[in-house]
């Protein structure tokens, strides 16, 4: 039997050609296939046409764009096989067989198609760019650059496995990025010209020059951050590039001519020209093959003469809005200081820290995950918060000290750079986490470089997930191949420390029965990677559904712990790149020595101020004092989304008195690091470990500005 394909068309007041493109989807000669319509909020009435053809529709709450609405459409989709169209385009009867047939020749594979030669409609403009587009998307096609949406086909485990369209960039190009982004990370692009469609331009004269504009705009903004300016890059080709360069030129000797009266400058003109049509020859004779000599002559004269124009005046404002970017990412003054939270030693009043886990989501099932693999309760069903639920609750809660993402896996929420945008700008983080299972190295590192450029005063802080060394790491995680994208991870992400000091890379391992007689060779993997980077250990907490992975033999552990303390305190293991790392190496010695006695007392040793000084957040907007405790204070939801409202409900002073009067005990490093930093007694211990770290031993090399004190990252499963 035929694999299903999900043909998946997202719509935005797409109601003047949404009926003509459903009517050409459903006239597939491919005999297996489910249509479905992503209605991204649409203002016109293009839902009620939609609702008269035989496909399943989506409907999006809140505009969000193509990208979204094509990850919608995916989720609801059932296909083995994806194929993206847009509203717009009409598809060829063979164009989805043909892409099935194509797909057929390998794995990790994506195969794409183009435009029609000839328009929908018999206009100019229509006509011009259809053969435009069709000319510079198949003329390198057996190395395309990137496939468009316009006929795209992948197979749906492709798709989910590198975490689909990029949400929250430019708000177009995503097809761009996402070619790019899984050519990077091993797939191959197959442009295959056969498979066509017919797109609905209804351009005028104002409507090419403002499309040719907005392309050129977002085009020359993603190319300068993606580095390749100058790549030959389909509809973004050389001979553009240089159609407009040109022009610049021949406006500047035209200018020269009109203020000299020199007629040399008329031959020179005349000469590049010559030289631009020669350059783009092949164009030409596509306009002329496509519809004759006096089509190719008006559209050779409108490409040399006038479309630069706008190609170029583009180019000039993307090279502005990157200009207008890299400033604010450089420009924001000093990193945010820990020390506005110093009055939290002696006023516990107001939480410094929030946990807060973004997502259930995710594409690991790490057996010794304290959340997606408890023997509790799974949280009450309901939505993820929704990025406008987040910045209402982000906007009260005031200045953070640290803010730590937590789930499931951070990175399949596809507006995390948004949200991590939105914290930034009401609650001024000094540290924001970021922990990883690494399984998506592109993605990765492309959503990492965003979220460093938006938030430059706060320290980015990415904990990548080592548990074993090679097929260890992939047997613990029951992840074949997991450790070689967790080391691709690595290496993407590892020059991203030359470009952004306020970026910290470490690994974190998860110390279980499992990998407790293997510690020495982790930690002796992690010392000989490249710029190497600082290691963490957390021992594994919660209740288990399996409880022999938290069976740990405690003097293991504290072998462990001792061997880690050495190497820092010979200057061994590489602290953080901020002048408080000195501190923060202190701190994390004291605090593996005091989750070895609490768990061999069984009991707290410290005063906790989970709920006090430490909060954790839901995906649903549940808020607890910590993640060990199963009792709510209550919902955000339900009190209009402030935090302080929830930590004074009657649950929330019940839950306070039973930590209080020490009804409960863990061995979480997050909150131990909060105990630990803002209680007094705790500081002669803190001082003596701090004075045995000599300063001349830090490496001067991983040195950089700053003055924020890092936070030991301890999240089982990430």
């Amino acid at each position: 039997m035929s694999a299903l394909v999900s043909i998946i068309v997202p719509n935005r007041n797409g109601a003047a050609t949404i009926g003509r493109c459903l009517q050409a989807a459903l006239a597939s000669r491919y005999p297996n296939f489910e249509l479905i319509v992503v209605d991204d909020a649409s203002e016109d009435d293009s839902l009620e046409r939609i609702r008269g053809f035989p496909c399943r529709v989506v409907q999006l709450p809140r505009h969000g764009g193509a990208a979204r609405a094509r990850n919608a459409g995916v989720r609801a989709s059932r296909g083995e096989v994806l194929f993206f169209t847009d509203a717009d385009c009409l598809l060829e009867p063979d164009a989805v067989a043909r892409a099935v047939e194509r797909l057929r020749g390998g794995t990790e594979l994506l195969v794409g198609g183009t435009y029609t030669l000839a328009a929908c409609e018999p206009r100019f403009f229509d006509r011009f760019q259809s053969v435009f587009v069709h000319h510079f998307e198949t003329k390198r096609a057996p190395q395309a650059d990137y496939l468009a949406t316009h006929a795209l086909a992948l197979g749906a485990s492709t798709f989910r496995r590198h975490g689909g369209f990029a949400e929250y960039g430019l708000p177009i190009l995503e097809d761009v990025e996402f070619s790019h982004r899984l050519r990077r990370a091993g797939c191959r692009l197959v442009m295959d010209p056969a498979i066509r469609a017919r797109h609905v331009f209804g351009y005028t004269l104002g409507r090419s020059l403002r499309n040719g504009f907005r392309k050129a705009r977002y085009w020359t903004c993603y190319s300068l951050g993606n580095r390749d300016l100058l790549a030959d890059s389909g509809a973004a080709s050389h001979e553009l590039k240089l159609d407009a360069a040109l022009w610049c030129l021949s406006a500047a000797l035209i200018a020269a001519a009109l203020a000299t009266g020199a007629p040399g400058w008329a031959a020179a003109l005349f000469a590049i020209q010559c030289a631009n049509a020669y350059a783009s020859r092949g164009l030409l004779r596509a306009f002329y093959r496509a519809r004759g000599m006096a089509f190719a002559g008006a559209a050779t004269l409108y490409y040399l003469l006038v479309y630069p124009l706008a190609a170029g005046a583009g180019a000039l404002a993307g090279l502005w809005m990157y200009l207008a970017r890299e400033r604010r990412a450089l420009g924001n003054g000093p990193r945010y200081s820990p020390l506005r939270h110093l009055g939290a030693v002696a006023w516990k009043r107001r939480p410094v820290q929030l946990t807060f886990f973004l997502t259930r989501r995710c594409n690991a099932r790490c057996p010794f995950c304290f959340y997606l693999r408890s023997a509790d309760p799974a949280p009450a069903p309901g939505e993820e918060l929704a990025l406008d639920e987040i910045e209402r609750l982000a906007r009260p809660l005031g200045p953070l000290l640290w803010l730590a993402f937590s789930g499931g896996e951070v990175f399949l929420r596809q507006d995390l750079v948004e949200i991590c945008r939105l914290f930034y700008a009401h609650n001024r983080p000094a540290i924001m986490l970021l922990p990883t299972n690494g399984l998506l190295p592109e993605l990765i590192r492309e959503r990492t470089e965003r979220i460093l450029a938006e938030c430059p005063r706060s320290v980015i802080a990415l904990k990548l997930s080592v548990d074993g060394v090679g097929a260890e790491h992939d047997a613990l995680r029951a992840t074949p191949g997991g450790f070689e994208r967790v080391m691709q991870s690595y290496r993407l992400l590892a020059p991203l420390l030359a470009r952004y000091p306020n970026f910290e890379l470490g690994i974190n391992t998860v110390f279980c029965a499992s990998n407790q007689d293997r510690m020495d060779e982790i930690i002796d993997f992690v010392a000989g990677l490249p710029q190497a980077p600082a290691h963490t250990v957390s021992l594994v907490r919660g209740r288990l559904r399996d409880p022999g992975y938290a069976r740990v033999d405690i003097g293991k552990y504290e072998r462990t712990a001792a061997r880690l303390a050495a190497r820092l305190r010979a200057g061994a293991a590489p602290m953080y790149r901020f002048r408080g790392a000195r501190l923060k190496a202190a701190q994390d010695i004291l605090q593996r020595g005091l989750i070895s006695r609490i768990h061999a007392a069984g009991a707290r040793q410290t005063p906790c101020y989970a709920g006090r000084l430490n909060l954790v957040l839901s995906e649903t907007g549940e808020v607890y004092p910590c993640e060990m405790r199963a009792e709510t204070f209550g919902n955000v939801r339900a009190h209009g989304y402030d935090l302080r409202r929830v930590v004074r409900t009657a649950a929330a002073r019940a839950q306070l008195g039973a930590i209080a009067r020490r009804e409960c005990h863990c061995t979480h490093e997050c909150h131990l690091m909060t105990n630990i930093l803002f209680n007094p007694r705790c500081y002669p211990a803190l001082a003596k470990e701090w004075l045995r770290l000599r300063p001349d031993r830090v490496r001067p090399d991983r040195g950089a500005g700053g003055t924020v004190p890092a936070l030991p990252i301890a999240r089982t499963g990430s």
